[in-house]
Parts: C-alpha cells; structure tokens; sequence
C-alpha cells in the first residue's frame, strides 16, 4: 500500500495491484485545511498525519472509506 496527501484534505491509500483502475483503493478525511506531513509506524496500519489546520491525527488504515 502506498499513502499520498494533498492539499485536498484527505489521505489516499493506493493498493500498487489495482494502480491500473487509476484511482484510490479508499480515503482517509478529517483535515479541515492541506496537510503538511505524514508519517507510517510497524506494519503500517497505522499513520499520523498534521494539517495547516494544526490538527494531528491517528488514522487506522482498515477504517478507511472505501473508492470504489
């Protein structure tokens, strides 16, 4: 899995065996503004991101919205 951030407010979680669809395996909102930074731990279930919002957040990847 591969995470990208924007300045759209939201994670996008791509799955590298679907790239060919073209588009996100699911999303992760809760940024009220772009976010800044992110950064994965372990087994990367988890992330935490920060946004120009000042907000931090823990997200757990198997919470995630899917894109389908």
């Amino acid at each position: 899995l591969y995470v990208s951030l924007s300045n759209a407010c939201l994670l996008q979680v791509w799955d590298r065996r679907c790239f060919i669809r073209g588009r996100a395996a699911g999303v992760l909102v809760g940024h009220l503004e772009g976010i800044t930074f992110l950064d994965s731990r372990g087994d990367g279930r988890y992330f935490i991101s920060n946004g120009k919002d000042q907000s931090i957040k823990l997200w757990d990847i198997r919470k995630m919205s899917s894109n389908t």
